[in-house]
C-alpha cells in the first residue's frame, strides 16, 4: 500500500511546476492563525466576564462587596490594555510612520548633497596636505586646517 501511495504522490509531483512542488512537501501550516474569540481561551474569558457582569446586575447586593471592587477594577485594566493594544497602538503606529516618511523624503535632499560632497572633501583635504607641505610640527597642521575650511568653503 506504501508503494502505491509513493507512485501517485510521485506522479502528482512530477506533474507540478517547480516553485508548486516546494509547497507540496514543505510541512508549514498554512491555515490562518485563529483569532482570540476562537480560541478556547478567549471563549472561556469572554464567558467569565459576560458571567461577572450579569451576576452583578441580577444580584444588587453582591454589587458592594470589596470582591466586586476588585474585579471591577481587573476588568477596568483589562480594557485599558486591550483599548491600547488594539486601537491606540496601531492608530499611533500609523501616524509615527507617515511623519517619519515625511521627515525622511524632506532630509533626502540634504543626505544626498552631503554623500555627493565627499568624493570632493578627500580631493580637498588631500590638496591641502600637500600644499602645507612646506611647513613642520603644529604650524604645518593650522596651515592645513586653515586651506581645508578655505578651500572647502570657496567650493
Amino acid at each position: 500500500i506504501s508503494s502505491v501511495i509513493i507512485n501517485l504522490v510521485s506522479m502528482k509531483v512530477k506533474n507540478k511546476p517547480k516553485d508548486k512542488i516546494a509547497g507540496v512537501l514543505s510541512f508549514e501550516n498554512t491555515s490562518k492563525r485563529k483569532r482570540w474569540y476562537q480560541k478556547p481561551s478567549g471563549i472561556l474569558i469572554l464567558f467569565l466576564f459576560i458571567a461577572l457582569l450579569s451576576f452583578s446586575f441580577f444580584v444588587p447586593e453582591w454589587a458592594n462587596s470589596k470582591l466586586t471592587e476588585i474585579i471591577v477594577m481587573i476588568v477596568r485594566a483589562v480594557l485599558i490594555v486591550l483599548l491600547w493594544y488594539f486601537l491606540v497602538s496601531p492608530l499611533l503606529r500609523k501616524i509615527i510612520s507617515k511623519q517619519v516618511s515625511k521627515q525622511k523624503a524632506k532630509h533626502l535632499v540634504e543626505v544626498n548633497s552631503i554623500l555627493h560632497f565627499f568624493p570632493q572633501m578627500k580631493q580637498i583635504v588631500g590638496y591641502s596636505w600637500k600644499n602645507s607641505k612646506g611647513f613642520k610640527g603644529i604650524k604645518r597642521v593650522e596651515n592645513f586646517l586653515f586651506s581645508l575650511i578655505q578651500y572647502s568653503i570657496s567650493d
